[in-house]
C-alpha cells in the first residue's frame, strides 16, 4: 500500500545530519543525510519516500493482490479482472495467500501452476495462471515492493497438464445440414432455432461469437461489413479482442443470403431492432444464450463442434485456397506484416478477391457434384460460382 509522507526532515545539530522518521503498516523507520543544506534535506526525504512507495518486507501477498486488482479494474475490462480473480481464488490464494511478498520464491510461484496441473486442468489454464503471476510481479516491481523478480520463462507448464482439446470442425455433410435444417424439438414440437442464421453467418464469415452479437444494421453497407465492436461473456460491449478485430470485409453471396434470411425471420416475428442478430425481444443478444441454443441444436443434429469451432470451420474450409494474409485480414488475426492501410485501392481489391475465393469454397460444399464435374473438365458447370 502506497504510503503518504506527512513529515519533513529536520536538522539534528548535535549529530550534524538531516533526519526524518516515517511509519508504514505499523513499522517506523528513520532516514538520514549528512549533506548540509537543502540538498541533504531532500536526500533524506527521498529515501523516506522511496521506502514508503516500496513498502515493507511485512506486506502479505493477499494485501498486495487487492492493491493490484484495484489497479487492474481501472485499466482493463471486467472480463479480464474476473479471470484474474478466478486465478487468485482457485490457485494463488490457497498456496501463497498468507505469505510475505519478500518470502515468495520462484518455486512457490511454480507450485501454484503445478497444483492446477495436478487437478487435471488444461494447458490453457496453466498458461493463464502464469500470465496472472507475471503480470502481478511486474506491477509489484513498478511499485517498488520487496519482491523477487522472475521471468515468465522460469515458470514452466507441467507435462501433467491436460493437453489442449483438439478442435472439431464441421464436415461438409454437417455444413449442408446446418444450412438446410433450421429446427430442433422443444416442448413436444419442432421449432425454428432463433439464432439459426447467426450460426450460419459464423460459418460463412469466420466471425467470433462476440463480434456476431455486436453487429448493428449500420455496420452493413451494401455487401461490405465493418466489425466495430464485440460483446464479452458479461454482456458488455467492447472494442474487440485486439486491434485487428476492428476490420472491414466484403460479404460473399452466401453471407448476403444469410443476412437476408435473418431480416425475413425478424419481420415474420414482428421484431424491429438495431442489432442484426438480436434476441427474441429485439435486444442485444447475450453470447452465452447463443452458445446454449447452438448446444441444443447441434446435439439434435449429431454435430460435435462447439460454437467457437464454427469459426475454425471457416478457416479450415478456406485455408487451402485463401492466402494467409487475406485470411488474417478477414478473420481479424494479428500479422507481423504491414496492414497496407495507406493503400485503400489494394485493400479493396484484396477484399473482393477474398470474397470470390470464399464463395467458391462454399459453393463446392453446397453442390459437391457440380464441383467434381468442374474439376474433371476444368471449366464452370451448372451454376457453380467462383
Amino acid at each position: 500500500m502506497k504510503g503518504e509522507r506527512r513529515s519533513e526532515a529536520i536538522w539534528i545539530e548535535s549529530k550534524k545530519y538531516w533526519q526524518i522518521k516515517v511509519q508504514k503498516d505499523g513499522v517506523r523507520k528513520g532516514f538520514t543525510s549528512s549533506t548540509p543544506g537543502r540538498r541533504g534535506k531532500h536526500e533524506a526525504e527521498n529515501k523516506a519516500d522511496e521506502w514508503l512507495e516500496r513498502g515493507t518486507s511485512e506486506m502479505r501477498f493477499k494485501q498486495a493482490w487487492e492493491i493490484y486488482m484495484a489497479d487492474q479494474a481501472k485499466r482493463t475490462g471486467t472480463a479480464n479482472t474476473a479471470k484474474l480473480d478466478t486465478c487468485y481464488r482457485c490457485y494463488l490464494e490457497p498456496n501463497i495467500g498468507d505469505r510475505k511478498l519478500s518470502s515468495i520464491t520462484p518455486i512457490l510461484w511454480q507450485s501454484c501452476i503445478d497444483a492446477a496441473a495436478v487437478k487435471g486442468l488444461s494447458v490453457r489454464t496453466c498458461v493463464n495462471i502464469r500470465g496472472a503471476i507475471t503480470s502481478f510481479i511486474n506491477y509489484a516491481l513498478r511499485s517498488r515492493w520487496d519482491i523477487q523478480r522472475i521471468e515468465s520463462r522460469e515458470l514452466v507448464i507441467p507435462q501433467s497438464a491436460a493437453p489442449k482439446k483438439e478442435k472439431i470442425v464441421l464436415q461438409p455433410n454437417e455444413i449442408r445440414v446446418l444450412f438446410t435444417q433450421s429446427g430442433f424439438p422443444r416442448y413436444g414440437r419442432v421449432i425454428e432455432a432463433h439464432y439459426i442464421h447467426a450460426f450460419r453467418f459464423m460459418v460463412a464469415t469466420g466471425l467470433r461469437r462476440g463480434e456476431l452479437c455486436g453487429l448493428r444494421n449500420e455496420d452493413v453497407n451494401g455487401n461490405v461489413l465493418t466489425i466495430r465492436r464485440s460483446v464479452n461473456s458479461l454482456n458488455e460491449i467492447t472494442t474487440g479482442k485486439n486491434r485487428n478485430a476492428r476490420r472491414t470485409i466484403e460479404l460473399t453471396p452466401t453471407a448476403m443470403r444469410v443476412l437476408e434470411d435473418q431480416r425475413q425471420m425478424l419481420r415474420r416475428e414482428g421484431l424491429i431492432s438495431a442489432w442484426i442478430f438480436c434476441n427474441q425481444n429485439g435486444e442485444l443478444a447475450h453470447p452465452n444464450c447463443i452458445y446454449a441454443q447452438w448446444d441444443t441444436y447441434r446435439r439434435h443434429h449429431g454435430i460435435k463442434s462447439n460454437l467457437h469451432e464454427l469459426r475454425h470451420t471457416f478457416i479450415s474450409l478456406n485455408k487451402a485456397d485463401l492466402p494467409i494474409e487475406l485470411m488474417k485480414s478477414v478473420v481479424g488475426h494479428s500479422s507481423s506484416m504491414d496492414t497496407f492501410g495507406v493503400y485503400g485501392h489494394e485493400i479493396e481489391g484484396d477484399r473482393h478477391r477474398a470474397a470470390k475465393i470464399i464463395d467458391g469454397v462454399f459453393q463446392s460444399v453446397f453442390n459437391p457434384s457440380d464441383h467434381k464435374a468442374e474439376n474433371q473438365t476444368g471449366g464452370k458447370v451448372g451454376g457453380t460460382k467462383n
